[in-house]
């Protein structure tokens, strides 16, 4: 989905990498224990250094992408009532012809305040690293008016117990309705439901490539 639509790809080159996120945030040195390498370790003994594989841009950290203004608006019935609903949205707030903007302050109506996203993709050495963004951050370095983006989900797998839910999201991308396939890949998006209304509380998505194809469980 989403961010391998458009901008993060080249915003990325500006962002001030995960290490200054946990560098402004994490205790000094001396407060903190360390493990027999001498790097920060938990009360577990595990690492509290982040990933080198992974960059974070969320409103409370460093990094270059200026946040915008989302307006505040009720949430539409038909988008929270039901997981259907939630998806159908997920999908048609970024489906947008070229020249015409996301409706952002809808798309921020179907998360909680804590919501993540994770997209996964290769560095310039063809290395996996992952890019961790809240809402306002991701809508702040996405332009799919640029060329027009166009996604649709091709395939769904649902799993629901009591009020929680998880849906594996097949998808395939374009620039025009009816334009040739520019990418196809997987969302992955965490639910909960609080007795009135859903909420996507966690979506991670990585993309087909070589070496990465889709499996034929996740396929129509």
């Amino acid at each position: 989905m989403r961010m391998s639509i458009i901008g993060f790809a080249a915003i990325a080159v500006a962002f001030t990498f995960a290490l200054a996120y946990a560098q402004g945030d994490k205790p000094p040195q001396s407060a903190q224990n360390q493990g027999a390498s001498g790097t920060p370790v938990d009360k577990h003994g595990l690492t509290t250094e982040p990933s080198a594989a992974i960059r974070i841009c969320t409103v409370s950290s460093n990094c270059a992408v200026k946040a915008i203004d989302i307006p505040t608006i009720a949430p539409r019935p038909e988008d929270v009532g039901s997981i259907d609903g939630m998806i159908k949205a997920w999908y048609d707030i970024v489906t947008v012809p070229k020249g015409t903007k996301p409706d952002w302050a809808r798309d921020h109506t179907l998360y909680t305040p804590e919501t993540r996203f994770l997209s996964t993709d290769l560095d310039k050495n063809g290395k996996i690293r992952g890019t961790i963004v809240d809402h306002t951050m991701y809508a702040s370095g996405t332009t799919p008016e640029t060329n027009g983006f166009f996604e649709s989900e091709i395939h769904r797998i649902t799993n629901r117990f009591g009020q929680t839910a998880h849906v594996y999201s097949t998808y395939e991308s374009r620039h025009t309705k009816d334009g040739p396939v520019i990418a196809r890949g997987v969302n992955s998006i965490e639910l909960f439901n609080d007795g009135s209304r859903w909420w996507i509380t966690y979506a991670q998505w990585d993309e087909e490539r070589p070496g990465n194809p889709l499996p034929k469980e996740l396929l129509p």
